[in-house]
């Protein structure tokens, strides 16, 4: 039995090095073969989850997770709030909302500085019934005091001054950079696209970061936009601070969101503010929560009167999106 075992673990190692290096029909091979073998071996389960996600099976990833939560409840801490967090995924993915909830919050119970655990959790909220608008502005503005407000206060002052020493809204243009990772054909990125579209050129130029290391990909609304920008910045393997930099390099005087709390968001570099005016439209109507977050554009009687306390932003309602 422990040389079967030994096997079973070897053949678990050779398929998480498979998984690194995208090999997933060698990497399907050695997980069936350690499962045929030991069923139950620790990290198995996780790693065919892991590996049926990556394949879009999530029910499959939801069983497969699910059972190595159930015989592995005491793993380690880090392995456990990854597990959560893709699991939360899968029940979401299924339609289970309350279960992928239950999950995202053991996941945050076991490490809170997480923001891209914050922004699942408060995306999914927003589907819940157990959630109003009161509770996920809550949750946003927690997001951002345990995640941004102490962790990046140094970077946040060191873009600061620079931001005071340079010159605003003095040439003839006024220059509006959009910073994201789906600078493709999605909804928000396509409607934005129209807007710019319709803007006096003499009066604008446009600027564009793609932060395209999650999704690479380009396609006819890419190239759009990168028609359409005075720069067009391909951005990879950057931290918020050096992205912070490219935006403050560029002289931006507004910066555009479009994703708020939607999976991938850029909302750390919003946090630092390396432009005068930031504002967040179209893919997400809810409050992010950052204090740098200067307006919120929404339908018009989205957001009722008496909510508005519960956003950071200044909101800006428009008839018709």
């Amino acid at each position: 039995m422990t040389s079967n075992n030994t096997k079973a673990q070897d053949l678990l190692r050779e398929a998480i090095g498979h998984l690194h290096n995208k090999n997933n029909s060698e990497c399907l091979k050695c997980l069936l073969e350690a499962y045929s073998i030991n069923p139950n071996l620790e990290g198995l389960n996780y790693t065919l989850g892991y590996y049926s996600h990556q394949q879009v099976e999530y029910y499959l990833s939801y069983t497969f997770l699910k059972k190595e939560l159930e015989l592995y409840p005491n793993m380690q801490k880090n392995i456990k709030e990854e597990l959560c967090h893709l699991l939360a995924w899968d029940a979401s993915n299924l339609g289970k909302c309350d279960e992928a909830i239950i999950y995202l919050k053991e996941s945050l119970n076991l490490n809170a500085s997480r923001h891209n655990h914050y922004s699942d959790l408060i995306y999914m909220a927003n589907h819940a019934y157990s959630f109003n608008d009161f509770t996920i502005g809550n949750l946003a503005c927690t997001a951002y005091q345990n995640c941004f407000e102490k962790q990046l206060e140094t970077e946040r002052k060191i873009i600061k001054t620079r931001l005071k020493k340079q010159k605003y809204f003095q040439s003839k243009k006024t220059k509006i950079g959009v910073l994201s990772p789906c600078l493709h054909s999605q909804s928000a990125e396509v409607l934005l696209l129209e807007v710019f579209k319709k803007i006096n050129l003499d009066k604008y130029e446009f600027y564009s970061y793609y932060i395209n290391d999650i999704y690479d990909i380009e396609d006819t609304c890419t190239e759009e936009y990168r028609k359409l920008s005075r720069s067009f910045k391909n951005i990879r393997n950057k931290t918020a601070f050096e992205i912070a930099e490219l935006i403050l390099e560029d002289e931006i005087e507004i910066l555009v969101d479009t994703l708020g709390h939607v999976k991938f968001n850029s909302l750390e570099v919003f946090s630092l503010k390396p432009a005068p005016i930031q504002i967040s439209m179209f893919g997400y109507w809810g409050t992010t929560g950052l204090p740098q977050m200067d307006y919120l554009l929404v339908q018009q009687d989205w957001v009722k009167a008496e909510e508005t306390k519960n956003y950071t932003e200044k909101i800006i309602e428009i008839k018709h999106l």
